[in-house]
């Protein structure tokens, strides 16, 4: 069957600006991430209205997808669409079809251009046209080790919440890091004032921050995102002494017991530039080190859609006599 034959005449694309009553529910029979969901959405959009999309044929919800939309400087119509992922489908044969059929809906809703990020895609599934990093993605279905504990009897595994879990996140994120010391991936303080708001998520998805420490002394800290079966790493870094000690690695093995403990099947670790592998690159130690834990990288990047090019024309122009 051509995947263009999966997606009927019948089917459309509905979009909503508030969130349907059943999303968690479309998250997990679809195999959606945390990038599917609000507060995946708000990591990583800071301004627009969230616009819900499904797609619906025979009256079953087939596919979704989750952006935000920008009011057009050029006008009163929303114009301009941020996805942070690919759409998720009840079958990877839906894709081409279920792309195309939303590009033509969004056009018809007065879309100009929609900028499609990369973040936490199954490259089998996804066609990735211009990588521009890569994601460490672990299997955590596939049998491993066991882990060791860890270098004292004071190592201790923790769950932070609040202004606690923003502060220790915040102390990660401003400390110097020793001479060869694994590079963290960077936390905004948009991000970190997500973490410290005091009000409870969807017990469908989440946002945890992770502690390790020794004797009471904060060594590291790791902020995960969580949604269905998927959990991705959003920040994760140590002080120096926790550097000096290997605390991320630690970290990052304890997460990936309690993670599959927990029901997850594949968790994001992060990403480095696609240059990592090579010894001399300055990310080469976080490839070194996700890849230690099992993980393997795969391509990620973004695209841009075009759906009214007079629209943009105008753009253009408005930037040239501006």
């Amino acid at each position: 069957m051509s995947p263009s034959s999966l997606i009927r005449h019948n089917s459309t694309w509905a979009f909503d600006s508030k969130l349907p009553a059943d999303w968690a529910e479309l998250v997990h029979r679809l195999g959606g991430g945390f990038f599917h969901t609000p507060l995946g959405l708000r990591t990583c959009a800071t301004e627009g209205e969230a616009v819900f999309a499904r797609l619906i044929q025979d009256n079953e919800v087939v596919g979704i997808a989750l952006g935000a939309r920008v009011r057009c400087r050029l006008g009163g119509m929303f114009g301009h669409l941020y996805f942070p992922t690919r759409p998720a489908f009840t079958d990877p044969e839906m894709v081409q079809g279920g792309m195309a059929r939303l590009a033509m809906a969004l056009r018809e809703w007065a879309v100009a251009e929609v900028w499609w990020d990369g973040l936490d895609l199954d490259p089998v599934v996804h066609h990735i046209p211009r990588p521009v990093r890569q994601e460490y993605l672990l299997d955590l279905q596939e049998p491993r080790d066991g882990i060791a504990d860890g270098r004292g009897a004071g190592w201790a595994l923790t769950q932070l919440e609040g202004p606690v879990a923003e502060a220790a996140l915040g102390r990660v994120v401003a400390a110097p890091r020793p001479r060869n010391a694994l590079r963290t991936s960077g936390a905004s303080p948009a991000l970190l004032q997500l973490v410290a708001e005091a009000r409870s998520h969807s017990p469908f998805w989440g946002l945890t921050t992770f502690a390790v420490t020794n004797d009471g002394e904060l060594l590291g800290a790791a902020l995960v995102g969580r949604a269905g079966r998927r959990a991705y790493s959003l920040f994760s870094g140590a002080t120096p002494a926790g550097s000096l000690l290997g605390a991320p690695a630690w970290l990052q093995a304890r997460l990936i017991g309690l993670l599959a403990e927990a029901g997850c099947t594949r968790y994001t670790l992060g990403h480095a530039p696609l240059t990592a592998a090579d010894p001399t690159d300055p990310a080469h130690e976080v490839h070194r080190s996700h890849c230690g834990l099992g993980a393997r990288p795969v391509p990620c990047g973004g695209e841009q859609w075009i759906l009214l090019a007079h629209h943009m024309r105008g753009h253009q122009l408005f930037r040239a006599t501006s």
